[in-house]
């Protein structure tokens, strides 16, 4: 039988459910807030060195590789050490056959980057290379003395010049241990022949199924971090200046 009390009763517990509803909507968003703050998480490789902020790690570091996405960045001005300024397009993306531009990017060069003048070879500005550099971004956890260090999660980008190196030591991994990049401890150090910081990777150990266990259960912190694009708030669009017409008595 209905009656006013039954009809009172399932109206708050609809209320309920939307409060949770609402509260873990609220807790995913908080979530995201929470990882994807800026630069800060972001390792530093300038001068072969690992730095976190005003932090110096050493040139090398044992880290577990949670996961990684690969990522494309055309910045449309020179370099500049003292200026620090947003890539003109990127692409984020966990498969490299589907790399488009991210919607944040502030002056896309094309619908993809296969189809993209700027991803091709010979698009630089001097050399051979591509005007687009193509690298991949992980993220990582500290592993020292006291195992896998899960207070901070940090991420850092892989150049060009490393891609191949750490496809290698990738596939030596799965071939060797059976296991993928978060199975087991890494080494990351600096190639010393090469005067740009390219990577090495070096299998250390693997993890024990208790680690394995929390990267899993970060799964969620990964994905927000490695799907953050870049702050283009402070991007200006290029200058071009016009070509000055020849005068017909020169």
């Amino acid at each position: 039988m209905v009656t006013k009390k039954n009809i009172a009763a399932k109206e708050n517990n609809n209320e309920i459910m939307s409060l949770q509803q609402q509260m873990m909507n609220d807790a995913e968003k908080q979530l995201s807030e929470a990882t994807t703050g800026g630069t800060s998480n972001t390792l530093s490789t300038r001068a072969k060195r690992f730095s976190l902020g005003d932090l110096d790690l050493g040139n090398e570091l044992s880290a577990v590789i949670l996961d990684s996405v690969f990522e494309n960045t055309y910045y449309d001005r020179a370099y500049s050490q003292d200026e620090a300024v947003p890539p003109a397009c990127f692409a984020i993306n966990p498969v490299s056959g589907d790399m488009a531009p991210h919607e944040d990017s502030p002056a896309p060069q094309a619908d993809t980057c296969a189809e993209c003048p700027m991803n091709e070879w010979e698009s630089a500005a001097t050399g051979k290379g591509k005007a687009c550099a193509n690298k991949r971004r992980l993220a990582l956890y500290a592993y020292d003395d006291d195992g896998m260090q899960t207070e901070e999660m940090v991420q850092i980008r892989i150049s060009p010049t490393g891609l191949k190196r750490y496809n290698a030591y990738v596939k030596n991994v799965v071939a060797k241990l059976g296991r993928p990049s978060y199975g087991v401890v890494t080494k990351l150090a600096f190639d010393e022949k090469q005067s740009y910081p390219t990577l090495t990777f070096e299998c250390e150990k693997p993890i024990s199924d208790e680690e394995i266990q929390q990267v899993f259960d970060s799964r969620k912190l990964v994905e927000a971090m490695l799907s953050e694009g870049y702050d283009t708030t402070s991007y200006e669009p290029q200058k071009v200046r016009p070509t000055r017409k020849k005068s017909k008595m020169s």
